[in-house]
């Protein structure tokens, strides 16, 4: 009786780890095919902003050629500003 017992315990061990090394693979393919996916999604916001980083310096650049005059004094006054700002961080 002692060794039926045994045995059928030996059987449940062997299908338990069993159970527990097709869990182990699911697990893997799961995390695998999640991490693909957050990849994907990083690369299509990164052409995305790359995107639309490229139409705002094309905006600016229009701008720049449709308005010298007044794109050099907002330069300017941009430069002034931080130059104040910087300065009084010095004392």
């Amino acid at each position: 009786m002692a060794d039926q017992d045994y045995e059928t315990l030996r059987s449940e061990v062997q299908q338990l780890r069993a159970d527990i090394g097709n869990i182990t693979e699911t697990l893997k393919g799961l995390a695998s095919s999640q991490g693909e996916q957050a990849y994907e999604r990083l690369r299509a916001g990164v052409g995305s902003a790359r995107q639309r980083a490229t139409q705002a310096g094309h905006a600016v650049e229009h701008q720049v050629e449709e308005h010298p005059l007044a794109s050099l004094l907002v330069v300017f006054v941009g430069g002034l500003l931080t130059g104040l700002l910087l300065q009084s961080r010095r004392r």
